[in-house]
C-alpha cells in the first residue's frame, strides 16, 4: 500500500440504500434493471410508474446491480434523470448508493477493465449475503 493511502471501512464514505420517502402508490420515474445497460454510466430510459417497492434513489445515487450475473455484466449507473428533490425507484435486484463528495465510486464499477471492478462488485455483492 501506498504510504499516502489508509485503510477505512466502505461503510465510512458509502450510504447504502439511503432512506427515501415514497409513498406506495405515488407516480414516480421508475428504472428497470433492462434500462440499465452494460458497462454504461447513464440510464438509457425510465417509465412512469405507481411505486410499490424496490430501490429508491435521487440524482447522484449509483445504482448497482445485487445479482451475480448482472454484476458481472456491468449493469451500474448514475442517476441523473429526476429533478430537483425528485425521488425515483426500481428493481428490488439493484441496490442505490451515494458516495461522499471526495470521493465518487462511478469509475470503479463502469469499466470492466479497471482492475479494481470485480474484486470491488464481488466485495459488495458479499455484503448482501449473495455468493
Amino acid at each position: 500500500m501506498a504510504d499516502n493511502w489508509s485503510l477505512t471501512k466502505i461503510i465510512d464514505f458509502i450510504e447504502f440504500n439511503p432512506y427515501e420517502n415514497l409513498q406506495k402508490g405515488t407516480m414516480a420515474k421508475k428504472v428497470a434493471m433492462e434500462q440499465l445497460l452494460p458497462f454504461t454510466r447513464d440510464i438509457s430510459s425510465y417509465e412512469i410508474a405507481p411505486f410499490n417497492g424496490g430501490a429508491k434513489f435521487r440524482n447522484g445515487d449509483t445504482l448497482m446491480a445485487r445479482i451475480t450475473p448482472c454484476l458481472e455484466n456491468g449493469k451500474t449507473a448514475k442517476v441523473n434523470i429526476l429533478n430537483d428533490s425528485e425521488i425515483g425507484f426500481g428493481s428490488n435486484i439493484y441496490d442505490a448508493f451515494i458516495c461522499t463528495p471526495m470521493f465518487n465510486l462511478l469509475p470503479l464499477f463502469s469499466n470492466e477493465l479497471h482492475p479494481l471492478y470485480q474484486h470491488a462488485g464481488c466485495y459488495l455483492a458479499t455484503l448482501q449475503g449473495i455468493p
